[in-house]
């Protein structure tokens, strides 16, 4: 079936001996479909132990469904199951992994489905808590040579 779409249901069965009367009619229209754009990840950051992730919101089409939310899946890298949220919000605060990296997928949510996704990977917090120790020490190192 087509998205946004009318369609006339009957049944009638069938058999050796042919054909049997049809059902009443019935008369259907199929939800619009989601959004074909993906929401637009504008930023992602550190908020204690955990990660913030922000987005545009995604612009439905004129013959697309209107969003009623997000859903976001956060997973491991190279796994297919994670934790699945939904909001209303723009954002997400998501706790930042102990290690390893990880995935984060952000679409729309419609009466008609799913729409379209936007990832961004994040890196485990050893990472990050590199990252911070070494500016620590370029600070330090810099403060000396003053």
């Amino acid at each position: 079936m087509k998205p946004n779409s009318n369609y006339l249901i009957e049944v009638r069965g069938y058999n050796t001996a042919g054909y049997g009367p049809p059902s009443e009619r019935l008369q259907i229209r199929t939800k619009k479909a989601p959004p074909s754009q993906a929401p637009r990840i504008i930023g992602k950051r550190l908020k204690g132990q955990t990660i913030n992730i922000a987005w545009e919101n995604a612009q439905p089409l004129p013959d697309e469904a209107a969003i009623d939310g997000y859903k976001v899946l956060y997973r491991k890298q190279g796994q297919v199951l994670g934790t699945l949220y939904t909001t209303s919000r723009l954002y997400i605060d998501l706790p930042l992994p102990a290690e390893g990296d990880y995935v984060v997928e952000v679409r729309a949510h419609t009466e008609g489905g799913d729409g379209a996704v936007a990832q961004i990977q994040i890196t485990g917090s050893g990472g990050v808590m590199a990252a911070r120790s070494l500016a620590l020490i370029l600070l330090a190192l810099l403060c000396l040579n003053l």
